[in-house]
């Protein structure tokens, strides 16, 4: 009768341990899932296009006559942003 129920309760105890690391593996599974997805997301996004002023200095004839420094609009914003918080 004791080995009985010792063994029954081995059993639950093993079969709780087995539910357990699926639901672990469950969320595990999940989590890795869900960094995909965001990983693609941030892919499909487009990126800033440039000016037009920039794509004509670039693809004119005398190049850039003033030699100016192009730089994307987002970077200006973000370089004042840094100087205003300094």
């Amino acid at each position: 009768m004791k080995l009985e129920n010792e063994r029954k309760r081995q059993e639950k105890e093993i079969k709780k341990q087995e539910i357990l690391f699926e639901k672990e593996l469950r969320k595990v599974e999940r989590i890795l899932e869900i960094e995909e997805k965001q990983k693609i997301r941030r892919a499909k996004r487009l990126r800033h296009k440039p000016s037009k002023w920039t794509v004509f200095y670039k693809n004119n004839i005398n190049g850039n006559p003033y030699q100016r420094t192009f730089k994307p609009r987002h970077t200006k914003l973000d370089e004042r942003i840094q100087q205003n918080l300094f």
